[in-house]
């Protein structure tokens, strides 16, 4: 019988629903000792789980995932030097694993952001971070989420290796130039035009097609040789910006500063009146020289390799207006459009994720031909 809601019981109705006090009674006795029977099985299961460590630490690039305006109070967290470190020491709780320690470089801010999933607060009341801390401007921690965070500001842009060592986090930092040849700053549009973020992507694109081709081989990604334990990586990428995080000029040049960047290249798109214009142009610094490089031919290189990658078709390149960024840049430097949005059908490729993959391995292709060149 189904009641509805509002529905009265009718007298014989309620006679249906009557039972002797004896079989509640002993109906209430067993569901009591099943009860406690899987709360016994519970803790005993508790008591004897093995968990097994994966000590792999996952590590991102800067994601912009940071969520600055929680209004979480952070906590001063002490530091101290150990003369002759070179790596500084992030102290664990017991009961952290491996594989719930994740770290993000938000290098575009200078900071190092630590999150340990199951961590308390409580644990780093009393602790600190110890040795090579002299790059580390100021530290703070909070508890969030379920979640441990860590925010360390530093004191300019840095790599880092990073490993789990006897319940801590062991943390050296390095500047790209001790291990690349060559470090490009790739710099996605930081107007409105690009409100889908397109050129961001990109870029992001470009910086994981290379992590992934250094992590799966013991070949240099770029050159395709054999890599030796004292070999450098030919080039290292850096993005000015990430989805959702916009950039001024002032910001864009103190990160070329901050990075020690080789080149820059901007990546923007082309608008136009004619919604038929379509294709890859290319834009240069014609005033700025450096004995042996040629910025119209930087230019060219990259243009080529990212219309052929992803089969489009380059149109231009022409030499940067008197007003342009480029001209305040002493490096060589290119802007590169790679698409017009006022097309309906090559934006919608630009928006395709598999489309700006083929761009940003065009990218790849350019910057290893600038650097064997």
């Amino acid at each position: 019988m189904t009641l509805r809601y509002g529905e009265e019981i009718s007298t014989t109705q309620e006679d249906e629903y009557e039972r002797p006090w004896y079989k509640s009674t002993v109906e209430f006795v067993l569901l009591l000792c099943i009860f406690l029977l899987v709360c016994a099985g519970t803790a005993y299961r508790s008591m004897t789980k093995t968990v097994e460590i994966d000590e792999e630490i996952t590590e991102d690039i800067y994601s912009g995932a940071f969520d600055q305006e929680v209004t979480t109070d952070w906590t001063v967290m002490n530091t101290k030097s150990i003369t002759g470190s070179e790596s500084f020491i992030v102290p664990l709780p017991m009961t952290a694993v491996s594989n719930g320690i994740s770290v993000e470089n938000y290098y575009q801010d200078h900071t190092l952001f630590v999150r340990i999933k199951g961590s308390r607060a409580g644990n780093f009341e009393n602790t600190g971070i110890e040795g090579a801390v002299d790059h580390i401007v100021s530290a703070a921690y909070r508890e969030y989420s379920g979640e441990l965070h860590i925010s360390l500001l530093m004191d300019g842009v840095w790599d880092y290796d990073i490993s789990k060592e006897s319940g801590k986090l062991v943390i050296t930092p390095y500047k790209a130039h001790d291990r690349y040849d060559k470090v490009i700053l790739l710099v996605p549009a930081y107007d409105m035009r690009d409100a889908d973020d397109v050129t961001a992507r990109v870029a992001e694109s470009a910086i994981s097609l290379l992590a992934e081709a250094e992590s799966a081989t013991d070949q240099n990604p770029l050159s395709g040789e054999e890599k030796t334990s004292s070999e450098k990586v030919t080039a290292r990428i850096y993005s000015a910006r990430t989805p959702g995080n916009a950039r001024t000029e002032e910001e864009i040049f103190a990160l070329i500063r901050d990075c020690e960047a080789d080149a820059v290249v901007f990546l923007e798109l082309s608008e136009s009146t004619d919604p038929q214009d379509y294709g890859m142009r290319a834009v240069y610094n014609d005033e700025y020289f450096l004995p042996g490089i040629n910025n119209a031919l930087v230019a060219e290189t990259f243009l080529r390799n990212i219309a052929v990658s992803a089969s489009d078709k380059a149109t231009s390149i022409d030499g940067a207006q008197a007003d342009d960024i480029l001209k305040m840049i002493e490096k060589p430097s290119a802007r590169i459009s790679i698409g017009f949005l006022t097309n309906e059908k090559e934006y919608g490729f630009l928006k395709d994720e598999r489309y700006r993959k083929k761009i940003a391995e065009g990218i790849i292709n350019a910057i290893k031909e600038v650097c064997e060149n």
